[in-house]
């Protein structure tokens, strides 16, 4: 009976790993270091795992937006560019974010982990049209 378990557990693991290598591949054939991610609120408790996840885990291009303190944690989880919102106006930040994402086309996608409203009226204004 326990050589029947181990058997189909080497079947079942067989089959995962060849799920897997084929996962893999699609990763592969699909840019994904050509998308770009905006995070409001990067250097907060929920901001700065989004960042780890979309820079490390997904490879994802991170353009961070946070207050100055916040800068060195932001580069540190992996983040390309760090936006200071208090140095910006709204139609500069919209202007920064559209010059440094995708040659001038604005974000693939908006992260927003803050609770301010504002927060998000912005994060519609940096998508792609």
């Amino acid at each position: 009976m326990a050589c029947r378990r181990m058997q189909h557990m080497s079947v079942m693991s067989r089959e995962r790993r060849q799920y897997m290598r084929k996962a893999k591949d699609l990763r592969l054939l699909h840019p994904w270091y050509l998308l770009t991610v905006v995070i409001s609120s990067a250097g907060g408790g929920l901001g700065h795992l989004a960042v780890q996840y979309a820079s490390r885990a997904m490879g994802f291009r991170v353009i961070a937006i946070n207050g100055s303190s916040k800068e060195a944690l932001c580069k540190e989880c992996g983040v390309e560019e760090f936006l200071n919102f208090m140095q910006h106006t709204n139609e500069e930040l919209e202007a920064t974010i559209k010059k440094i994402a995708n040659n001038g086309r604005r974000a693939n996608a908006v992260l927003v982990v803050s609770a301010a409203n504002k927060s998000y009226e912005q994060g519609l204004k940096f998508l792609k049209p």
